[in-house]
């Protein structure tokens, strides 16, 4: 129909929408694919909702991909012709299909185990406490596990993570986690 298809792609918690131009080649990687590609930034919000306010999922999932779709009209509009990945932090009927890139996606387990670390605060002020996040639109497993239940068309996934990166056990959790669900 003429319409590009869309990546909507996310930076990760030290970087800002700046870093695929400045340490990629995505330019070059999609000149020739002919879709649109969409870098905004969320500072240190998790792509969330966040307790303290900032309506960092609203505006990824709603807000952007309207204003972008009003600014390039030939950007589609179809679930199918629309795509996040991301980079360490970061489903909708916005997006048919998502990857996450040394992604964290099994934020539950890992915020109770350093729930009193360093990070402790910052943590508390994008989910609230880990209790609060369990079972939340943050819990990406619980999400999971609603989404299948629905029997509506389950978007398609990709994950990446090197074994020696710290997240690695949690994405091998997650990984296993909607397999079983039929993802």
């Amino acid at each position: 129909d003429g319409k590009c298809r869309t990546l909507y792609l996310l930076h990760g918690m030290s970087d800002d929408q700046t870093t695929w131009q400045r340490r990629t080649s995505i330019e070059r990687y999609v000149s020739s694919l002919g879709i649109a590609v969409v870098m905004p930034t969320t500072h240190l919000g998790f792509y969330t909702d966040t307790t303290y306010g900032m309506k960092y999922w609203t505006f990824v999932s709603k807000e952007l991909p309207d204003i972008c779709r009003e600014f390039f009209p030939r950007m589609s509009a179809r679930r199918e012709d629309t795509l996040a990945a991301g980079l360490s932090m970061g489903a909708s009927d916005t997006f048919g299909a998502a990857a996450s890139l040394s992604g964290a996606l099994d934020m539950v387990e890992d915020y109770r185990r350093h729930v009193d670390g360093d990070n402790s605060a910052l943590f508390r002020g994008i989910f609230g406490s880990p209790e609060d996040m369990e079972g939340s639109e943050n819990d990406l497993m619980a999400l999971a596990e609603r989404l299948a239940a629905e029997k509506k068309e389950l978007p398609r996934l990709y994950a990446w993570c090197g074994t020696e990166d710290f997240l690695y056990e949690g994405n091998r959790r997650a990984w296993e986690h909607v397999r079983r669900l039929g993802y």
